[in-house]
C-alpha cells in the first residue's frame, strides 16, 4: 500500500473524517496548487527557490523549477491526485535535459519569470552562501509532488536514493476544506528534511574553482580599478561533460552577460573523441544578444572585424554558434602557482587591450 494522509476534524469532543480533493472542491493542479506551492516553496523545502513555472524542456514542461542553496536545479512535478510510477520517469526525462543546461540559460529563466537575475535572487534567499563557492547545475534534484504514492513507487525511490544516492524525495499533500470554508494543506516526505538536508547541502568546490578565485584576486591587485569586473559578476562551473568554466562580465555594459565575457576555460583529456586536457582564456561575445538590445549591425560587422585582426600573444579567432570569439592556448592545467601568474597576466592584458576599445566601437 502506498503513502497518503487523512485528516480528522474535531467537532464537540468528537472525530470527524474530512475527506475533501482539489477535484471534488473544483480546484485544479495549474490554476491552483502550482501557484500556492510557488508562493511559499518552503513546504516542499526550506532550501529551495522557485526560478521557473511550465518551464519548457525537449520532453514537455517541468511543472516548477528550483534552486537550492548549494546550486543544484530542483525539478519539481505535481499531481493534483496520486503519483503513479511513471511519474519517475517524467522527472528523469527533465532532469536529463536540465542537465545540459548552461548557466546562462538557468539566468534567462530566472529572469523571465521573476524579473530579477540568478544572482540577485540567490543572494536575497541564500545571503550567507558565497555562490563564488559552488558550481550551478553540477546536480538535479527531483522532488515530486502529489496526494498519494503508489507502493511500487516509494520501494523505486527508495532504492535510487539508498543504493545511489539519487537526489530524489517524493512529497505527500492533503488538501482539506474545513466545514466552515477554510482551506489547509499538510505534507509529509517519504524522505525525512533532516537526511534530504544532510545529503543536499554538501557543496562542490574543485581545485579549479579556486584556483580561479585566485586569478582573480591577483587581476584586483593588479589592475586598473576601472577595468576589473565586479567581484559578484564572476563565477566558476563545471558542467557534465568535464569542461569547467570561469566567467566575467562587467554589469550594465556592453560586456556584460548579455552581450560578452570573458572567460577561463579547461577541458578535461577525453579519450573518446582523442582530446587533450587543455586551458584557454577567451573573449567571446553574443552577436544575437548585441542586436536583441539593439545594437546597429554595422557596430556588431566592425567589433567582429577589430577580434579578428587581434593577434598578440597567439591568440586565435573563431565562431561558435552566435557568438565570435577570440582564443588562447595553454599548456595541461596544473594549478601551480608559475602557471597562475601566466595566466593572471595573459587574462589581465586581454582585458586591458580589448574592453575599452569594444566599448568605443559598441558605442
Amino acid at each position: 500500500m502506498g503513502t497518503e494522509i487523512k485528516t480528522w476534524q474535531i467537532i464537540d469532543g468528537k472525530l470527524n473524517s474530512i475527506s475533501t480533493s482539489l477535484k471534488s472542491e473544483g480546484r485544479s493542479e495549474p490554476y491552483d496548487l502550482e501557484p500556492w506551492l510557488a508562493s511559499n516553496p518552503a513546504i516542499i523545502g526550506e532550501d529551495i527557490v522557485i526560478i521557473g513555472r511550465q518551464v519548457k524542456t525537449k520532453s514537455g514542461p517541468i511543472d516548477l523549477l528550483a534552486i537550492d542553496m548549494s546550486g543544484n536545479t530542483v525539478i519539481i512535478e505535481l499531481k493534483r491526485d496520486h503519483v503513479p510510477r511513471e511519474a519517475l520517469a517524467q522527472a528523469i526525462d527533465y532532469a536529463s535535459d536540465v542537465s545540459t543546461w548552461s548557466i546562462d540559460k538557468i539566468s534567462e529563466i530566472c529572469a523571465s519569470y521573476l524579473h530579477k537575475s540568478l544572482e540577485d535572487i540567490f543572494n536575497d534567499k541564500f545571503p550567507d552562501v558565497d555562490l563564488e563557492e559552488l558550481n550551478i547545475n553540477t546536480t538535479q534534484r527531483i522532488i515530486l509532488v502529489g496526494f498519494s504514492i503508489e507502493a511500487s513507487l516509494e520501494r523505486m525511490i527508495e532504492w535510487l536514493s539508498d543504493v545511489y544516492h539519487v537526489n530524489i524525495n517524493a512529497i505527500v499533500l492533503n488538501y482539506i476544506r474545513t466545514a466552515n470554508g477554510e482551506e489547509l494543506l499538510t505534507k509529509t516526505a517519504m524522505i525525512s528534511e533532516e537526511i534530504e538536508q544532510e545529503r543536499v547541502n554538501k557543496r562542490y568546490t574543485d581545485h579549479f574553482t579556486s584556483f580561479c578565485k585566485n586569478i582573480y584576486e591577483d587581476i584586483v591587485q593588479t589592475m586598473d580599478k576601472q577595468l576589473v569586473p565586479e567581484k559578484k559578476n564572476r563565477r566558476a562551473w563545471k558542467d557534465k561533460h568535464g569542461s569547467k568554466g570561469f566567467s566575467m562580465w562587467y554589469r550594465n555594459s556592453f560586456l556584460d552577460n548579455s552581450g560578452g565575457c570573458y572567460f577561463l576555460y579547461f577541458y578535461e583529456a577525453d579519450p573518446d573523441i582523442k582530446t587533450h586536457g587543455k586551458i584557454s582564456i577567451a573573449l567571446s561575445v553574443s552577436r544575437k544578444n548585441l542586436l536583441d538590445r539593439n545594437i546597429p549591425q554595422i557596430k556588431i560587422d566592425k567589433l567582429e572585424m577589430f577580434l579578428k585582426s587581434y593577434k598578440p600573444d597567439e591568440f586565435t579567432y573563431d565562431v561558435f554558434g552566435c557568438s565570435f570569439y577570440i582564443e588562447k592556448y595553454f599548456e595541461k592545467l596544473d594549478y601551480s602557482d608559475g602557471q597562475r601568474y601566466k595566466i593572471s597576466e595573459a587574462l589581465k592584458s586581454l582585458i586591458e587591450n580589448t574592453k575599452q576599445k569594444v566599448e568605443e566601437i559598441l558605442t
